[in-house]
């Protein structure tokens, strides 16, 4: 039994006051480690299992059309995302294939301060599903298209990687279009496969693409948008010859375009519009924007600067 003098001791008493706070304080502490470190786990775990679906997610994405991938874009917040994160990876890959890992920021910098844009054949092989496991979408070249007298930038940009010009032509006049668009070809870190310059005849670098051979060649992609003159036969994996190519004025007005904001490297552009005419005017079928103009998606809002009575 305690001796009773002792409680009655009050130096004693606060004493022992102290010991019991003291070992409380350290049992909350205790407990306050525990629960981060539970915390922490639990974060990890969540982090790693969210982790492994995106790549579960990433790969059912690689196999689906451009049409389902519209779809599914047009669900949810994550899909829309991760619909954008998909095209804009498979651009980058081409891009680093031809100029280097090193040098594709830069890349992706010139080609906003020029206006220029990418196009041709390159864009097919980023917007279509993969063939087989042996192909991985790239194409015999890399076309870019850049406004008038904007070459010089290109020129020095190439030369500083250490790629020479490989040929040059002055000009092809289109037979049906007044239009002359002087053609670059420079080295590439591929072997036998080039990188090809059109400059365009105006401020425009659409032009070039309405000269293409084929309806698939018809899609530019600048350094936050792509564009797509006939998505309807991208969706089926169709090519038409182009022998009558629409002018840059038709396309202006064109009812089945298609429009995708990819969000550009790194995520850090915005929908712009900046090349070369305005897009304020086109009347748009789908995009994978912030918004939509099909009624019927979620995502839908007459307000948006691309939206037109049209649709």
């Amino acid at each position: 039994m305690s001796d009773p003098l002792y409680l009655s001791d009050p130096m004693a008493n606060g004493q022992a006051h102290k010991k019991i706070k003291a070992k409380r304080k350290v049992q909350r502490a205790r407990a306050d480690r525990q629960y981060e470190l539970r915390s922490a786990a639990a974060h990890t775990q969540s982090s790693v299992f969210l982790a492994c679906n995106e790549i579960i997610l990433y790969h059912f994405l690689e196999a689906c059309t451009l049409a389902t991938l519209i779809k599914l874009s047009h669900t949810s917040h994550l899909f829309r995302t991760l619909v954008k994160t998909l095209h804009c990876l498979r651009l980058i890959r081409i891009v680093e294939q031809f100029l280097g890992t090193y040098n594709v920021e830069a890349f992706f910098i010139i080609l906003e301060q020029t206006g220029s844009a990418i196009g041709g054949s390159t864009l097919p092989c980023v917007l279509a599903p993969p063939i087989d496991d042996v192909d991985d979408w790239m194409p015999s070249n890399l076309n870019l298209f850049i406004p008038r007298g904007q070459s010089r930038p290109w020129h020095n940009f190439l030369l500083s990687l250490g790629l020479h010009c490989r040929s040059f032509q002055p000009g092809i006049v289109h037979p049906y279009k007044a239009v002359t668009s002087p053609h670059v070809e420079y080295d590439s870190k591929l072997e036998g496969c080039p990188i090809s310059i059109t400059e365009s005849a105006n401020l425009c670098v659409l032009s070039p693409a309405t000269a293409a051979a084929t309806t698939l060649g018809m899609c530019v992609a600048t350094c936050s948008n792509m564009y797509i003159f006939y998505p309807e036969l991208m969706f089926q994996c169709r090519a038409l010859e182009a022998y009558y190519q629409p002018t840059v004025r038709s396309c202006i007005t064109m009812d089945t375009r298609g429009y995708l904001c990819w969000g550009g490297y790194r995520d850090q552009m915005r929908d712009n519009g900046t090349v070369g005419i305005p897009f304020t005017d086109v009347s748009i079928k789908w995009r994978l924007g912030i918004r939509c103009s099909n009624h019927h998606c979620p995502w839908f809002s007459d307000n948006h600067p691309w939206f037109t009575a049209d649709n």
